[in-house]
């Protein structure tokens, strides 16, 4: 099942998670990185009296699998790239343990100018040294933390990191999942049926919104701005 929220920052750890869960099947803990040297495992076969070269013959073909399915994740995730690497820096869990934002910065040279760095740099030690920072703020999810940090503000009212809200919010940009797209095309495909098959590209345009505005709370509950109804 996809996730709608931002998870660019579990992406690494998730994949890492599921390969190790695979190599425990079948490699020592020693030589995870050398999936060639086996331990001593079993496979309960239901049934009795199997003939024990069908028994080998299953435990081969389950070796295989796992063989097979390490080399698949292995070849398909760049595990080494560092953009993925760097972005675990943004897990709430971790941000005191990482010093330093400018190695995250210094990929996206797009968003943030070489003059920024310093300030940029600045404004993470400041967010590590607060309640925010240090886990402190009952934040729940990972949207939530970096909200409040985009909303907290200093003594004279200015906004305590806004270069480190400005590459947060670039960086929750990033497509991490087609799950909301789906959404939209299942919700299209409910209204232009063989019935309304005449739907304009506006008038869907208009019920996509309103169905968006209206499902964040009961539509009785609902208030109308001025100048919405036309």
């Amino acid at each position: 099942m996809l996730s709608e929220q931002p998870q660019i920052h579990n992406f690494r750890a998730s994949v890492v998670s599921v390969l190790r869960t695979i190599l425990d099947c079948y490699a020592k803990p020693e030589h995870l990185r050398i999936p060639k040297f086996f331990c001593h495992w079993r496979i309960f076969i239901l049934g009795r009296n199997l003939p024990e070269q069908h028994v080998r013959l299953f435990h081969l073909c389950c070796l295989d699998f796992y063989i097979e399915a390490v080399n698949q994740v292995t070849v398909c995730f760049p595990f080494n790239n560092r953009t993925i690497m760097s972005l675990e820096i943004l897990d709430p869990a971790k941000i005191s343990a990482f010093p330093y934002i400018t190695s995250l910065a210094s990929l996206f040279s797009g968003v943030m100018k070489q003059d920024e760095i310093q300030q940029l740099d600045t404004e993470w030690r400041l967010l590590r040294n607060t309640a925010i920072g240090c886990g402190n703020s009952n934040m729940d999810t990972f949207e939530e933390l970096w909200i409040n940090v985009r909303k907290n503000h200093n003594g004279d009212s200015k906004q305590m990191c806004p270069l480190l809200s400005k590459l947060i919010g670039c960086l929750l940009s990033i497509p991490h999942s087609s799950a909301t797209v789906d959404q939209v095309f299942l919700s299209v495909n409910l209204m232009k049926t063989k019935t309304n098959n005449r739907l304009s590209s506006k008038t869907i345009c208009g019920l996509l919104h309103t169905n968006g505005l209206v499902s964040k709370s009961q539509c009785y509950f609902f208030d109308v701005g001025e100048g919405w109804a036309k």
